[in-house]
């Protein structure tokens, strides 16, 4: 018999969070066969851990936060 939605969960909260995204990758790749989307790619996988390096360096204090309107008004400037 499966285990129960409940305990899936409570056995997910206690991975590190690798093994997290490992789960929510396996997951989605789940779903995303039953409608047809190809799975992640190289370029998927660097924009992860990418976006992982930046998280890690907000949250260590060596990012600032940038409110959302100056970081959008600097990403429209640098691609003109």
């Amino acid at each position: 018999m499966a285990p129960s939605l409940d305990q899936v969960a409570k056995d997910a909260r206690v991975l590190s969070r690798d093994e997290k995204a490992i789960l929510a990758r396996l997951l989605l790749e789940d779903l995303d066969q039953d409608i047809h989307v190809a799975p992640p790619s190289d370029v998927d996988d660097a924009w992860l851990k990418e976006a992982r390096r930046r998280f890690d360096a907000y949250r260590s204090g060596e990012l600032p936060a940038i409110p959302a309107d100056q970081a959008l008004k600097a990403a429209r400037l640098a691609l003109r």
